[in-house]
């Protein structure tokens, strides 16, 4: 059995595209998604249609919460303006109410079972969606994430590919489809196959 981690395609259709074109090839028999489908790009409706269709799991990213706040009336559509330009104010015109009724059903976290191992999918962190752990500070986290009890982690949100381990378990992070912010030229998603218990990072160029 084959399975993709994907995270952080934040509305970047023609990325995403290329990737599950890829998927499809290298037969992929699982597709979990890692939150921060929408912003910055301008087809997040495009990439939750395409999601929906192809996801084994999603999880919530903070990019989803922003939009449902948004929707809910918790937050004011003008406090994103500086920091995402008008992607925000794009991404709510084009949403349509499938698209709002599949997040507000998502979950900050997801557990899965594979071979008897657990795994724990969440965006940020844990603890917090919005929380950054960043493979170059992992002294500031490795305490707090040891406290959870499960043999995997995998995370998203800094848009960096990690693969480190904290005691007995393995943190990982597939970077970002849609926006890397590594220097690289290419997004990157995560492969993990389950017969021989390894995980790769694979590239996309675009």
């Amino acid at each position: 059995m084959n399975i993709a981690f994907l995270s952080d395609i934040h509305g970047n259709y023609k990325a995403f595209r290329k990737v599950i074109s890829e998927l499809s090839d290298a037969r992929i028999d699982r597709i979990y998604y890692l939150g921060d489908y929408l912003n910055y790009f301008k087809d997040g409706d495009k990439c939750l249609d395409l999601i929906i269709e192809t996801q084994t799991g999603c999880i919530k990213g903070n990019h989803e919460q922003i939009i449902l706040d948004i929707i809910d009336g918790k937050s004011k559509l003008y406090k994103y303006k500086n920091k995402y330009n008008d992607s925000v104010k794009d991404t709510l015109k084009k949403l349509k109410n499938r698209h709002i009724d599949f997040l507000k059903k998502l979950k900050d976290k997801k557990v899965i079972k594979i071979n008897k191992k657990k795994l724990l999918l969440a965006h940020g962190s844990p603890w917090d969606p919005k929380f950054y752990c960043y493979p170059n500070k992992k002294k500031i986290w490795e305490n707090k994430i040891n406290n959870y009890k499960y043999n995997i982690i995998i995370l998203g949100h800094t848009h960096y590919k990690m693969k480190i381990k904290c005691k007995n378990k393995l943190i990982l992070n597939p970077g970002s489809i849609g926006q890397p912010r590594d220097g690289s030229a290419h997004g990157s998603w995560l492969e993990y196959t389950v017969n021989s218990n390894q995980f790769k990072f694979k590239k996309i160029f675009y």
